[in-house]
């Protein structure tokens, strides 16, 4: 006896593992504890099917408590309550008692187990070997009144097999299974069948008004589905790349050929077979275990599953019944990082790996941690430098990376000198302060000015040039600068001035600036002291020692320019003399004379060599030649002698010609 109870505590703990789709089949919920026999209905999820008064067995109150009650002695088989109902009377051949529950709906084609614990009543007079189990989805949901005879409809379940249970002390574990032809929601427990058919016998000792009735308890309610092909226990946390086995139990290896091929399949990350993987397989008709492999590239995801689908028969198991996490190891992290860096700059780490469901975790040196994909480190110094490692978890998948950072000093800050302020046309000169060894220098400013060196130049500037001067100084590609703000003065435009010259002693010498500008002081200086601080003026009676140069200086705000014309004073005396100038030239200059007649002039130039290089006649005006002579196409450099011919008269001079 002690190993027939052995066997039914295995077959219950096997049963208890599976899906059960009666709901409260062991009667432990209630929504009031009984405390009278027909009171099914206060059984959570339980009722009587017809009027036939079947009873809850539960709490303490006589005559339905637990195990000392009204039809004898019994603890339950699992918990502290059972049913009890009558499933033959002797004195009454038609009456029967019921109890039926809803349950999760049948899949249709789909083969079930259905058991149950029963025991025979200490107390029933009668035996009977009727019980089973009648599955309904198109019928009452609530008791039926009006009617106690035994249900005329033939039950899918019988337990007939097992002959008519009369032992009284132990619970005997009753199963049977079919397949499906129909979604049934419903369930009715009891016996089934006429007089005839359900009288086994009597017991001799019956008591109480069970004397003339079979009454059986019953306990433990299980209706699951038997798959053809079972998935045992699997790891839920797997990785890509990972190997698995798979256990699987055939429930009716009968049904496989050797040949057969068992081939497992992995759903999407959503669990569905839609369009599955297949990740192993082994041929066989016996249980065993199939070593698969996750594939190297997956959607990483917490809700996978995997099934076993046969070749012959083909027969597909339904899936674990249990969501997988399958999350992927990094090939590599493709760590990415701004190294080495300098001080006081930001510091980036980034990593490309990061499928979905990814969470990042850095350490690294002076404490630094983070839990971000891409993480920074502001105003970075030497204390930061050093390893740094990611750790990437994805779905318990564990990948890890370092990278070593280097924190680079950066050079001594560079001070520049310059001479600001300037004027067009001057010298801009930069510089550094104290350059230091080993750090290079670069110079950049406007109109793409650049010098690689500590020192730099620019010659003869313009308006254009002025602006922000940058010096940067590298040691190791990090750098420091400083900036010069030069502004560059324009320069006033240069004088264009003219003058009566030559002018006769006593006459006014007439200075004139031709392109003055507003905003410009001007200042003269001549001979004997001449000053005058205006664009234009008038030397009245002019003397022999006013002959000379003349120079005009145009001022703006500082700068420059100038320009220096020259006069000429001659006296009476000097009539029939001829001036030139300028002397030397190049071939071309003015000829000046006052002279005696008014006769024409022929002028005669020769070279060195005494061949005449040019000829042409002179007209006298008011006894005055004033003319230019533009000659460059006929005298190249070198000296020559000037002839001037007139009645009688002849006069000689020489210049000088440079070319």
């Amino acid at each position: 006896m002690s190993k027939l109870i052995g066997f039914l505590l295995l077959l219950f703990c096997g049963v208890a593992n599976a899906q059960n789709l009666v709901t409260n089949g062991s009667f432990e919920s209630y929504s009031a504890c009984p405390n009278n026999l027909a009171q099914a209905q206060y059984c959570t999820g339980w009722r009587m099917y017809h009027d036939g008064t079947s009873d809850y067995f539960n709490c303490t109150t006589v005559p339905v408590a637990t195990p000392a009650n009204w039809a004898g002695y019994q603890r339950a088989a699992q918990g502290t309550a059972y049913m009890g109902c009558i499933t033959y009377s002797a004195g009454n051949t038609y009456y029967r008692e019921y109890i039926a529950s809803t349950m999760m709906p049948m899949v249709k084609g789909a083969k079930y187990e259905v058991s149950m614990y029963v025991s025979l009543a200490n107390n029933s007079g009668y035996y009977s070997n009727n019980l089973g189990v009648w599955l309904y989805d198109n019928g009452p949901s609530a008791t039926i009144s009006g009617n106690v005879s035994f249900i005329p409809n033939t039950p899918q379940i019988t337990y007939s097999k097992y002959g008519a249970v009369t032992d009284t002390t132990l619970w005997v574990r009753l199963t049977d299974t079919f397949t499906a032809d129909s979604a049934y929601d419903n369930l009715v427990i009891g016996g089934f069948g006429n007089a005839t058919s359900a009288f086994q016998g009597a017991t001799n000792h019956g008591s109480g008004t069970i004397d003339n009735s079979a009454y059986y308890l019953i306990d433990d309610i299980v209706v699951r589905r038997i798959n053809e092909i079972e998935i045992l226990y699997i790891d839920t946390s797997l990785c890509n790349r990972e190997t698995l086995a798979v256990p699987y139990h055939l429930n009716y290896p009968q049904l496989f050929t050797p040949s057969n091929t068992f081939t497992v399949q992995l759903s999407d990350n959503t669990g569905s077979f839609n369009a599955p993987v297949n990740i192993g397989s082994t041929t066989g008709n016996t249980s065993g275990t199939i070593s698969c492999t996750i594939p190297a590239i997956i959607t990483p995801g917490n809700k996978y599953r995997i099934r076993i689908v046969a070749s012959n028969q083909p027969i597909t198991s339904v899936d674990n019944g249990t969501d997988i996490a399958i999350g992927i190891l990094a090939d590599s992290m493709k760590l990415q990082a701004n190294n080495p860096v300098c001080e006081t700059a930001t510091l980036n780490l980034s990593t490309a790996f990061n499928p979905s469901g990814t969470t990042h975790t850095w350490s690294g040196p002076n404490t630094f941690n983070a839990r971000t994909q891409s993480t920074a480190i502001n105003n970075i110094a030497q204390i930061n430098a050093g390893k740094y490692i990611i750790t990437a978890n994805n779905y318990g998948c564990v990948s890890k990376d370092s990278i070593t950072i280097i924190v680079n000093p950066l050079p001594a800050k560079p001070t520049a000198i310059f001479n600001n302020n300037i004027c067009e046309g001057d010298s801009l000169k930069l510089s550094v302060s104290i350059p230091a060894a080993g750090t290079t220098y670069t110079w950049t400013g406007p109109n793409g000015f650049v010098n690689n060196n500590a020192t730099a130049a620019l010659a003869n500037v313009t308006t254009s040039n002025a602006g922000k001067y940058t010096i940067i100084a590298s040691l190791n590609n990090c750098t420091q600068n400083d900036t010069a703000n030069i502004s560059i003065k324009p320069k006033p435009l240069q004088p264009e001035v003219s003058s009566n010259s030559p002018v006769l002693v006593g006459e006014d010498i007439m200075l004139n600036l031709n392109n003055s500008q507003s905003g410009v002081g001007y200042t003269w200086k001549g001979p004997a002291g001449f000053s005058l601080s205006a664009a234009s003026g008038i030397i009245n009676n002019a003397a022999l020692d006013n002959k000379g140069p003349y120079t005009i200086t145009a001022i703006l705000d500082g700068c420059t320019s100038a320009n220096t014309l020259s006069v000429d004073v001659y006296t009476k005396e000097t009539t029939d003399k001829f001036t030139f100038y300028p002397s030397p030239n190049d071939g071309s200059f003015f000829i000046k004379c006052n002279y005696a007649t008014n006769d024409n002039i022929t002028l005669n130039i020769f070279n060195s060599l005494g061949r005449l290089a040019y000829s042409t006649t002179l007209t006298i005006t008011n006894h005055q030649i004033n003319t230019t002579l533009n000659l460059k196409a006929y005298l190249a450099s070198g000296e020559y002698t000037l002839h001037f011919i007139t009645t009688g008269n002849e006069s000689v001079y020489k210049i000088v010609v440079i070319r």
